[in-house]
C-alpha cells in the first residue's frame, strides 16, 4: 500500500525470518533506506557530551567532521588541527548517569595533511589547509543508526592532556 511504501522509505519496517525450529522468528532486522544522509560535527573542548564531566581542554585544539550514512554504514572524514597528537577517537552515546558509553571506536591513525585549496573534487570534505584529515568508516547497529539520526551521538577525540568533542548532527 502507499502507507507501507512511506514506512519502508523511512526505515520503519522490519524483516523477520522464521523457521520450523524458531516459530517466533530466528532473525530480525530493520530495513534501512539506501538514500545517503549527511552529518557533521564541530569539535571543541566545549562540544563534548552534556552528560559527562568535562575533561581538561584548551581553546587551540579543534576539529571538524563530515559523515555519510548509507543504510547502516557510516563513512566520513575527521579533520584535526596539527597542534596535538590524539590517542583515542570514537563515537559516544551519552548516558544519563555518570559515564558515556563508547558506541563506535574510530581507529584510523594515518592522516593526510590538507593542501592549500582543499582536495580537488571533494569540496564537501571537512577541514582547512594544514589540518590533518583522517578517513573513517564503521558499520552501525540498528540502535546506533536511530541514535545518530536523532542527534544523540557525539564524536570525541582524546589526547594526553584532555579531549575535544562535538555532537554529530544532520547536515
Amino acid at each position: 500500500s502507499s502507507n507501507q511504501a512511506v514506512q519502508l522509505s523511512c526505515g520503519q519496517l522490519y524483516i523477520n525470518l522464521k523457521s520450523a525450529r524458531f516459530r517466533q522468528g530466528e532473525l530480525l532486522g530493520q530495513i534501512w533506506p539506501d538514500t545517503p544522509i549527511q552529518f557533521t560535527a564541530t569539535l571543541t573542548g566545549r562540544g563534548e557530551s552534556p552528560h559527562k564531566p568535562r575533561a581538561k581542554h584548551d581553546e587551540t585544539t579543534y576539529g571538524e567532521a563530515a559523515f555519510t550514512l548509507t543504510g547502516a554504514n557510516l563513512d566520513g572524514n575527521v579533520a584535526l588541527n596539527t597542534d596535538f597528537e590524539w590517542n583515542a577517537m570514537g563515537i559516544y552515546a551519552p548516558h544519563n548517569d555518570v559515564r558515556e558509553m563508547l558506541a563506535v571506536p574510530l581507529t584510523n591513525v594515518v592522516g593526510v595533511i590538507i593542501p592549500a585549496g582543499g582536495f580537488p573534487g571533494h569540496p564537501d570534505w571537512p577541514g582547512s589547509p594544514g589540518q590533518v584529515l583522517y578517513p573513517e568508516s564503521a558499520a552501525l547497529t540498528d540502535r546506533q543508526v536511530v541514535a545518530l539520526k536523532n542527534g544523540q551521538l557525539f564524536l570525541q577525540v582524546r589526547f594526553r592532556n584532555g579531549s575535544i568533542g562535538g555532537q554529530i548532527v544532520p547536515e
